[in-house]
């Protein structure tokens, strides 16, 4: 079951988890009807055997890959540990961090070949180099820190505090203010096309895409929000640079929304059950996204069609993915089963 430390993350009626809607009127710009050049083909193929995998810590989330040292780091929320694993899926080292630690997202950076992840419980930020705990990042700079990722143009890594509603900056162990946003951000992705940083905001059934994407920050910046549709809660964020398009999974409507050419649609093929977690794969060129509810993992292809669903078993719960680029394959956590999934 999700503790109270995940409340505002919406996971799926089935663990029992609770909205925080925000009563804030605000103006966004409608989708519109499918672009005609996106293609509604539709080609299966569905994987029987459950994949190879091996066992994390309580409530896995969303993981990364650091091609550095070839570890997958895996954040297990309901146990506050943080694993790295080695390929193909071998629990090398681990922490443990005190009482009430919730690490939820990891992200590498290559400036530095760091990893950091995200503690929401505690606030904190944890800088992580091969087995190495290198700093702890708090002092206030985050309030129940959620999506990080590493932004190209400011050479650092910009963190959602769902908190405080805004995101941070941080550039090695140093730690910034960088924008406000109107109501608890959770992922975050950056479209180096556009040149902007994206955010979702669940809580309004909106992302948001500020920019441009400059390295000179502190200057004022231009935020424009996106409906995702009512009653979606929008969780992950995720730029496929095939296509060039920005993929929304909503979690509530069982859908995704892509941001084509700087026009928000809804996905030709409605996704699986609860979609969350999004990860690229530079070996196929497709799109996988996690579903939450019906324990899959269903990957899109350039032309937009779903080119194959894989199938993790019963009572899984998946949250999160990366990308091994190393061995091709995909790692997927399972939030019930306490399990890191990997296949091709």
């Amino acid at each position: 079951m999700l503790g109270a430390k995940r409340r505002r993350r919406v996971y799926g009626a089935g663990l029992g988890a609770v909205v925080v809607a925000l009563a804030i009127a605000f103006l966004f710009i409608a989708p519109n009807a499918l672009g005609t050049g996106l293609s509604t083909a539709l080609t299966e193929t569905q994987k029987s055997k459950v994949p190879k995998h091996c066992a994390m810590g309580d409530g896995p989330e969303y993981p990364a890959y650091d091609p550095a040292d070839g570890y997958i780091y895996v954040p297990n929320s309901e146990s506050g540990t943080v694993y790295a694993v080695k390929t193909p899926c071998n629990a090398f080292a681990s922490w443990t961090f005190l009482p009430g630690s919730s690490p939820g997202y990891a992200a590498f950076d290559p400036q530095d070949n760091y990893v950091y992840v995200t503690d929401f419980g505690l606030n904190e930020v944890y800088v992580l180099s091969g087995t190495t705990l290198v700093a702890t990042l708090g002092g206030g700079w985050f309030s129940e820190p959620e999506g990080i990722v590493y932004d190209p143009a400011g050479l650092g890594m910009l963190v959602a505090n769902a908190g405080s509603d805004n995101l941070t900056w941080i550039i090695g162990t140093t730690v910034q203010p960088f924008l406000s946003l109107p109501a608890g951000p959770e992922q975050i992705s950056i479209d180096p096309v556009f040149g902007s940083i994206d955010v979702t905001l669940p809580a309004l059934d909106e992302f948001a895409t500020a920019g441009p994407n400059i390295p000179i920050y502190y200057l004022p910046t231009t935020v424009y929000y996106w409906s995702t549709g009512t009653s979606s809660n929008p969780a992950q964020i995720a730029y496929d640079p095939a296509t060039g398009t920005d993929f929304v999974t909503d979690s509530l409507s069982n859908n995704l929304t892509i941001f084509y050419a700087g026009v928000p649609e809804t996905f030709p093929a409605s996704s699986g059950n609860s979609p969350l977690g999004l990860c690229y794969s530079t070996k196929t060129q497709d799109m996988d996204v996690v579903n939450f509810g019906s324990s899959s993992v269903w990957e899109i292809n350039p032309g937009f069609g779903v080119s194959k669903k894989v199938s993790l078993g019963t009572n899984v719960a998946p949250v999160g993915c990366t990308y091994d680029d190393a061995t091709g394959q995909i790692y997927v956590t399972g939030f019930q089963s306490d399990q890191l999934y990997y296949f091709d």
